[in-house]
Formats: C-alpha cells, sequence, structure tokens
C-alpha cells in the first residue's frame, strides 16, 4: 500500500508528525461540516452474515467500544444485522455509522454482507448503502471483524473507494487484516481525539493510527487502517454546543451539504456533454455555487 511510502529505510512519510497521509475523492465543492451537540450518536453494526464458527461478537463490540464513552457518544449496537433491523436502527439519525464484517465483491462492485429476512446472506452494494444512510450521517467506519478472517476484505475497500457520484460520506476503511490489539488501539485512540479535536477526522486519525503502530510495532496492521476523504470534508462534523438557533442552525447546513452535493454531481455530468450544452449547465452551475455560499454564510461556516 502506499501507506509504505518512505524517505530513507527507516522514515515511513506515513508516520511523519506533520504528513496527513490519506485518499482523496476529488468534489468541485467541499461539503460544510454538520454542527453536532454532544452526545454524538454512534451506530455500531456488528454482522457475521458469512457464518463462520470462531466469530465473536463481543470481542468485536468491545474492540469498537473502547473509546466511545458518555457523555461525548451515544452508543447503539445492532447484532447479527438483517437489512430490515439496519434500516430501523438508521431511522435514529445516527452521525457515525461503525460496520465490523465482511465484504464482498461482485463484478467490480464492492458489497457490505449483512443478513436477509430468512438469515441468509444479504450483499448490499455500495450505491444501496449509500443511499440508505440519512443526512445525519456524516462519517462512515467499515471495519473488518478481528475474531475470524474476513470473507473478502476487498469489497469494503471497493466500498469506501466508490467514484465521487455515490453520495458516500468520508470512510475510514481496513484495507487488510489487523489484529485485535492494533485494532483497540486504533478505535480506542480515535474517538477521544475525535472529540477533543471537536470532529477532525484527518487528525484524529493519524494519531490512531500512531497509536496503533506503537501497540503492535512488529506488524503492519498501522497502515491497514486507510482514511478517505469525500465531500472534501476533513472535518465533516464540527463538536458545538447548545443553543436557540440549534434548530435552524442544523437545517441551514442540512441544506447546504445537499446544494453542495447537487453541485458536484451537476459537475460530474457535465463532463460528457456538448461544448453548448455545456455552456448552459455552467451558468446553471455557477448559480447552485452561489447558493451554497450563501447557504454556508447563513449557518455561520
Amino acid at each position: 500500500p502506499w501507506e509504505w511510502l518512505n524517505a530513507g529505510p527507516e522514515t515511513t512519510i506515513a508516520a511523519m508528525d506533520r504528513i496527513r497521509f490519506v485518499r482523496l475523492v476529488p468534489t468541485l465543492r467541499a461539503v460544510p461540516p454538520l454542527t453536532v451537540v454532544p452526545p454524538v450518536r454512534v451506530l455500531v453494526a456488528i454482522t457475521d452474515a458469512v457464518g463462520g464458527p470462531l466469530f465473536q461478537p463481543r470481542i468485536e463490540i468491545g474492540v469498537v467500544a473502547a473509546g466511545l464513552e458518555r457523555p461525548v457518544y451515544d452508543l447503539r449496537v445492532v447484532e447479527e444485522s438483517r437489512l430490515d433491523a439496519l434500516l430501523e436502527a438508521l431511522a435514529w439519525s445516527p452521525h457515525i455509522v461503525h460496520y465490523v464484517g465482511h465484504g464482498g465483491i461482485s463484478g467490480s462492485t464492492g458489497n457490505l454482507l449483512l443478513h436477509d429476512s430468512h438469515d441468509g446472506t444479504r450483499w448490499v452494494p455500495a450505491m444501496e448503502f449509500a443511499r440508505l444512510l440519512p443526512a445525519s450521517v456524516r462519517l462512515v467506519c467499515l471495519s473488518t471483524c478481528v475474531s475470524t478472517e474476513n470473507y473478502e476484505i476487498g469489497g469494503l475497500v471497493r466500498v469506501a473507494h466508490c467514484p465521487p457520484e455515490f453520495p458516500l460520506p468520508t470512510t475510514i476503511v481496513n484495507q487488510y487484516a489487523v489484529t485485535d490489539l492494533a485494532a483497540s488501539a486504533f478505535w480506542s485512540e480515535f474517538y477521544p481525539r475525535l472529540a477533543s479535536l471537536e470532529g477532525c477526522v484527518l487528525d484524529a486519525f493519524h494519531y490512531a493510527r500512531m497509536s496503533a503502530r506503537a501497540a503492535s510495532p512488529d506488524t503492519a496492521c498501522w497502515a491497514g487502517f486507510s482514511l478517505v476523504l469525500r465531500d472534501g470534508a476533513e472535518r465533516p462534523l464540527r463538536f458545538g454546543t447548545a443553543g436557540a438557533d440549534q434548530d435552524e442552525r442544523f437545517a441551514a447546513e442540512l441544506e447546504a451539504q445537499w446544494a453542495a452535493r447537487n453541485a458536484n454531481n451537476l459537475a460530474i455530468r457535465m463532463r460528457t456533454l456538448q461544448a453548448g450544452v455545456q455552456k448552459h449547465w455552467e451558468q446553471t452551475l455557477a448559480e447552485e455555487v452561489a447558493r451554497v455560499e450563501s447557504l454556508e454564510r447563513d449557518s455561520g461556516d
């Protein structure tokens, strides 16, 4: 992986304190952060749709939940997730969705593996998963299971790296297997750091990866954690405080979020248009961008 680029035999670039090594899905407009008043709602979906006998849900939950402490976070866990159960849980409007389970690849598409209504396997492709997420979700974490071997971990990576027209937020993903020790060190550092840095995923991710490196120095597990910045958002969430304008600010930020995404989708579609049609839509896009900027000012960003 690119994480192993180095500036000398013992100088790994991604491990330098002044470097932030991430993957970026480019967009025309950055989506403004969503201001959240703690507790931040985190939905953890634990699933073993493959049915491996070594899968241990208690271990998987413990690895993720170590850093999710009250009063900063409000944690809900969905075990052995069926698609309908996940949909019901998403009605809670979480701010972070943390999936722990198997990935799969069909054709060139990444999938999450859930249960169907009859306890069979339900493959959920990236676009379907992205469309299931409510607008409140600004960070997705895709963790491989540590108590058993992943069915096809590349499926998680392909979900995280899906094209910009897929409405998926900024995502943290495991790109290869990690030990429970490294995973515990990473998440125990990440979530408290995210809170102390008031929602800056970029820095919280770096410090968490260095924590995993220190906890398991003889393995490459630290490089198995990958951050994919989508929506141009290094701070997808902004930890705020309650105020009289809280509801109005939330509504304005959601409107700005969707306006920015619409502008980005329009820019992508314009690339295939003929020159005359493209000129017409350039004007439309300019108007949409101006509206986004106005909404960002109204939301206090």
